[in-house]
């Protein structure tokens, strides 16, 4: 999975489209029951630019637990649009095999509604709580650092499929909010993406 982040922000810079890695034709039927936050959070972009990649914040174990998230489109085709809803982040039982390498800390599932934001392919349900094929793949990097989520991705508990989902990059973490910029899976032509707020709840 590592090698397929570096390869999706390394084409975020160049332009570049990117075909799919470690795709798999099952699915998940692990699944939690949509539903939405009443009132989006207020939301604005975040301090850090948006070509910065290193992650500022607590360390990613202590991101566990659940959030009100708001996305909010900043290019494409419907700018200043949003979408919003719960984002549950868990810690794995098994965690990986060398203390700081890049692997899969957390993994998490959401209700939002991806489709709100951009055209978009989804490989697993963003739905999905199945630890083995998560909604939302948590990739951690602590030699960068870096945070990435994943949603509608994960075709493994560690691996992702690039031409689909929606990458949210968190950039800035407290123990009461995250934030930083997403952007569609496989940079689809036009590029849509935005930054997003995630509120922690419980």
């Amino acid at each position: 999975m590592g090698r397929c982040l570096l390869l999706m922000l390394t084409a975020i810079g160049s332009g570049a489209l990117l075909n799919g890695c470690g795709a798999s034709d099952s699915q998940s039927d692990h699944t939690v029951n949509a539903s939405s936050v009443a009132v989006p959070l207020e939301c604005h972009p975040p301090m850090i630019d948006a070509a910065t990649t290193r992650y500022a914040g607590i360390p990613v174990e202590q991101l566990g637990g659940s959030y009100e998230l708001t996305a909010v489109v900043a290019q494409g085709r419907e700018r200043d649009s949003m979408a919003w809803g719960e984002l549950h982040l868990q810690r794995r039982s098994r965690q990986p095999a060398e203390p700081g390498s890049p692997g899969a800390v957390l993994y998490g599932w959401s209700n939002i509604d991806l489709t709100t934001l951009a055209s978009v392919t989804i490989v697993t349900p963003v739905s999905s709580t199945d630890p083995a094929r998560p909604g939302v793949l948590v990739a951690h990097d602590s030699r960068e650092p870096s945070v990435t989520l994943v949603f509608g991705a994960s075709t493994a508990s560690d691996n992702v499929a690039i031409h689909a989902g929606v990458v949210f990059h968190v950039l800035e973490a407290t123990r009461q909010r995250l934030s930083g910029w997403w952007w569609v899976g496989g940079l689809k032509l036009p590029v849509t993406s935005g930054f997003f707020c995630a509120v922690r709840v419980g």
